[in-house]
């Protein structure tokens, strides 16, 4: 996961040779596997970075993690740059996990880096979750069908975790390859 919050200024940049551009109270949020290259920038620049990987927290989020993952790929863009609304404390969130990575190494400094990125995964999940409610008019049945799946899964996912049984309950065919 990758997020770079503008906190001032502006920067071009690519992703999977696609241009975007991110200004000052914008977030730029990157899922993985996509190549991102920085073009022009402002002087004025000053941008809060954090890449991670979700997998050491993935336990502990359970299905909640699952609702960015379907996002991204119903959506067709390599990147999103969004007003959350919420820059100021993703940038904080940034700020507090990078102190962590100059402190010395004990038990208690890795476990609080580890809530500090589940907090601010579950506030990402957060900023998703309200995203994907604002564009359900815009893309229609396949977000409805997207939410009820998300639903579905939060409520199932320890009992079920076959294709079939969410298709049978969204009354689609499953697709097996």
């Amino acid at each position: 996961m990758g997020l770079i919050v503008c906190e001032k200024g502006y920067f071009c940049f690519d992703v999977d040779k696609k241009k975007f551009t991110a200004r000052a109270g914008e977030t730029v949020f990157l899922s993985e596997g996509n190549n991102f290259s920085i073009g022009e920038l402002s002087d004025d620049l000053r941008v809060s970075i954090l890449f991670y990987h979700i997998d050491p927290i993935r336990e502990i989020l359970g299905s909640s993690i699952v609702a960015m993952y379907l996002y991204t790929t119903l959506t067709p863009e390599p990147c999103y740059v969004w007003t959350s609304g919420e820059e100021s404390d993703l940038a904080r969130y940034i700020a507090l996990l990078g102190r962590h990575r100059k402190s010395a190494q004990n038990p208690f400094d890795n476990r609080e880096c580890k809530l500090l990125l589940l907090a601010l995964t579950y506030r990402l999940c957060s900023i998703y979750s309200r995203r994907i409610i604002e564009e359900k008019n815009v893309a229609g049945h396949k977000i409805d069908t997207f939410i009820k799946l998300i639903r579905l899964i939060e409520k199932y996912y320890m009992q079920e975790r076959g294709v079939a049984f969410y298709a049978d309950k969204l009354c689609l065919s499953p697709m097996l390859s």
